[in-house]
């Protein structure tokens, strides 16, 4: 049987990215630095856990908050499950790329893109559903 992100691996975590993000968030930088991005901050606040192994994979997800802030949520997934959520990220990004380098002129082919684009990403917000539908998207934690 393989492991699995425990309670007690998710207490940790949550406290290494909480501690991280009030460490950084005390600090003012001086004028002229630059800012540690937060996907970097969680980058380094995570990094001390070997999840690799695991039977799930596990997330974060970051949302803004009005302009305001961030909030984020620690979310596992079976593997399969994860992998299949990374091709549909994958698909949205490729077509988003491709959409930022169209000719808005050519009507036709933009046109085809921001369709195309609208579908993908309509596919990925049904999987998304299925996955809460089907309590298969386990929030580990929310901070």
């Amino acid at each position: 049987m393989g492991s699995y992100l425990t309670s007690q691996n998710i207490t940790a975590f949550s406290a290494a990215v909480k501690t991280y993000l009030n460490l950084t968030d005390a600090v003012t930088p001086p004028s002229g630095t630059v800012q540690t991005s937060s996907s970097k901050a969680l980058a380094t606040a995570i990094s001390q856990f070997d999840l690799s192994n695991a039977d799930y994979g596990t997330f974060l997800l970051k949302d803004r908050i009005n302009d305001e802030g961030y909030a984020y949520s620690l979310v596992t997934l079976k593997q399969d499950a994860l992998q299949t959520l990374y091709q549909h990220i994958a698909n949205v990004k490729d077509i988003t790329q491709q959409n930022e380098t169209s000719d808005p002129a050519d009507t036709i082919a933009h046109a085809a893109l921001v369709e195309e684009l609208a579908t993908r990403e309509n596919q990925l917000s049904a999987f998304v559903g299925s996955l809460v539908h089907s309590n298969d998207l386990n929030y580990a934690a929310v901070f």
